[in-house]
């Protein structure tokens, strides 16, 4: 396959998940994130269709990486670190997670003990002019 179909797929893989009916605020978050990213870094959509990786998937790791920070009954990421759990659970080491633009606006992951548990979501960045122009 070439760069431009793998490119494709992995933009059609993430609106897949994101349009299903049960996909929450955060598969929709963290989906916009990674078609931002994968404007930026169209080299990066291998990792994007790694066999079992999913948006709800990396939301997952956000919130066991979010635990490792808690306290109280609170654990929050910020922006960096949240992006940097969702390119990490997909093989993306090393990468810019402001890449696609952050917000500072908090989301929610559920805890193992059924309670809210905060991490940092994005909103994609208006004036982010390499996502405005497909990475030309």
């Amino acid at each position: 396959m070439t760069e431009r179909e793998d490119f494709n797929r992995a933009i059609d893989r993430i609106r897949d998940e994101m349009a299903k009916k049960a996909s929450g605020r955060y598969v929709q978050v963290v989906g916009e994130y990674l078609t931002d990213y994968l404007q930026a870094h169209p080299d990066a959509a291998g990792a994007i269709l790694a066999e079992g990786k999913t948006i709800k998937g990396s939301l997952d790791a956000m919130r066991q990486e979010a635990q490792k920070h808690r306290e109280g009954n609170v654990a929050v990421l910020d922006d960096a670190a949240a992006f940097g759990v969702v390119l990490k659970y997909f093989g993306i080491e090393g990468a810019a997670t402001a890449a696609a633009g952050t917000s500072s606006a908090p989301a929610w992951a559920p805890s193992p003990k059924g309670k809210a548990v905060e991490t940092a979501a994005p909103a994609p960045d208006p004036f982010d002019l390499d996502a405005l122009m497909g990475g030309l």
